[in-house]
């Protein structure tokens, strides 16, 4: 059916009473804000955030933020450079562009299509409602229950519906959202759910993972998220800050910097590492080795949902978070960049190009919770005189056991600290440790405590050696291994 050219989709919802759901079953308020991912995957996020509500006879219209779309719209008026032509912030969430509610707890959702997508709740138990139809295919939904199960670590108590998919004959169709359940919890609200704003050509099931009011799951991502190591965990970074004139490039910075994490204490505030630090100019002019505690704040926030906010504070932002592999590991990463070539206008709600006084610098961000700032990246052109850029990224890693990427080595010509070619065994010991290398050695070998004390020092010429370690006391040590311009520190552990 027809009516202004939306079409309108009605769902039929089956709760127990209309009281009751209107006492505690809301969906989501003004001023929720949730992120939820992608089933089964759960690898892609979706957020829910709105800027405002206002009114509508006895409708509240919840507005939800919108990122900027790819269209030129009229801008005049605004203070842009160059042109007045803009994007327009337009572009529909998941939700679509905006919701209505009543107090009846009727859902209206505005589809990318300018559809209107109906949700009701009627007296019903029991039973199902056909909620979508058309000449290939039937969608209804079942009331299966209430339950009290645990979700994101608090219990709630929940309603649970399921939608079946079928064709006109009655025979199921196996689609995404055939069998998948709707939750709605008491305290949480919207549990689980599906997108709408491209519904029915779009068929995609989603599951809360954060919530804030009550906080729970992944609802922000603190420093201490970031940098979560545990004991033999490694990461290398190589960083450098160098700047560009005539044609040439001249490296300031430029330099390898290592963390194998020795021990590990949490408090209510911060997580301490202790840690093997290792450090090196890429022309090995010079090297650094000690051991250090590094601290991380469980309350620095570095950022909250909306995960995938555009603007803020005049500053236009792309950001995501997005469960991505590396090597062997699936783990959730954030991605920031800061275009400066965009100004917002209120007036027209679109962001168009401002005057940068010269090419606009690239910054880019890349946390990875687990790794901490995997990759960061800034560089400013400053025709016709110099540019200047500056970087971190992790060139090498070994988390859980598995090692990712091609750790860099001071002295890559004997290439000694390879794990191929050096070894030490047995590795817990009780009395002894022998080294094994493929190549002759012709070094020294010492042995530290966790503070840096030297307890034991002794050369090696050749490929094996043994150690005596039987006076040391169980725990564990640091053996350095230095041949030429090549240093290994490992980790020993005596029994």
């Amino acid at each position: 059916m027809k009516i202004a050219m939306n079409r309108i989709i009605t769902i039929a919802l089956l709760f127990l009473s209309t009281v009751a759901f209107s006492q505690n079953y809301k969906l989501f308020n003004p001023t929720s804000r949730k992120v939820y991912a992608k089933l089964p995957e759960m690898d892609s996020t979706f957020n829910i955030k709105f800027d405002s509500v206002s009114y509508n006879g006895t409708d509240s219209v919840y507005h939800f933020y919108k990122d900027v779309g790819s269209d030129w719209i009229d801008g005049e008026g605004c203070p842009f450079w160059g042109s007045y032509e803009c994007h327009p912030q337009d572009k529909p969430k998941w939700l679509g562009n905006r919701v209505f509610f009543n107090e009846s707890h009727e859902y209206k959702f505005i589809t990318l299509a300018n559809d209107t997508l109906f949700l009701s709740f009627p007296l019903i138990q029991g039973g199902s409602v056909n909620f979508f139809e058309d000449e290939t295919q039937m969608f209804s939904i079942t009331y299966e229950g209430k339950d009290t199960t645990t979700i994101l670590g608090i219990l709630d108590t929940v309603q649970n519906y399921r939608i079946n998919h079928f064709n006109p004959a009655g025979d199921t169709i196996e689609s995404p959202l055939n069998n998948h359940m709707i939750i709605v919890g008491k305290t949480l609200g919207l549990i689980q759910f599906f997108q709408v704003d491209r519904f029915p050509v779009i068929l995609k099931p989603l599951r809360l993972i954060g919530n804030i009011s009550p906080n729970v799951g992944l609802y922000q991502i603190t420093e201490a998220m970031a940098y979560d190591f545990q004991i033999g965990d490694e990461i290398q970074y190589h960083r450098y800050y160098f700047e560009q004139s005539d044609g040439q490039t001249y490296y300031y910075d430029n330099y390898y910097l290592k963390y194998m994490i020795l021990d590990r204490t949490d408090s209510d505030n911060l997580i301490t590492y202790q840690a093997v630090y290792e450090t090196f100019d890429v022309d090995y002019s010079n090297y650094v080795y000690d051991t250090i505690n590094l601290f991380y704040d469980k309350n620095l926030v570095l950022i909250s949902i909306p995960f995938d906010k555009n603007n803020s504070n005049n500053v236009h932002y792309t950001r995501s978070l997005n469960k991505l592999p590396y090597c062997d590991l699936n783990l959730w990463t954030f991605r920031n960049s800061i275009d400066l070539e965009l100004e917002y206008c209120e007036s027209k709600n679109c962001w168009g190009y401002g005057d940068t006084f010269g090419p606009p610098p690239d910054d880019i961000e890349i946390y990875v919770l687990g790794l901490g700032l995997y990759s960061y990246y800034y560089f400013e052109w400053n025709p016709p005189y110099s540019s200047n850029g500056s970087g971190n990224y992790i060139v090498y890693f070994k988390k859980n056991g598995m090692s990712c990427g091609d750790e860099i080595f001071v002295g890559l010509e004997e290439q000694l600290a390879s794990e191929m070619l050096f070894s030490i065994s047995p590795n817990p010991s009780q009395n002894s440790l022998t080294i094994t290398s493929e190549k002759d050695i012709d070094g020294t070998v010492a042995i530290y405590n966790l503070t840096g004390q030297e307890l034991q020092k002794v050369r090696i010429d050749g490929q094996t050696l043994r150690i005596d370690i039987s006076k040391l006391k169980a725990g564990i040590y640091l053996l350095r291994l230095v041949s030429g311009n090549n240093v290994v520190v490992k980790k020993i552990i005596k029994e």
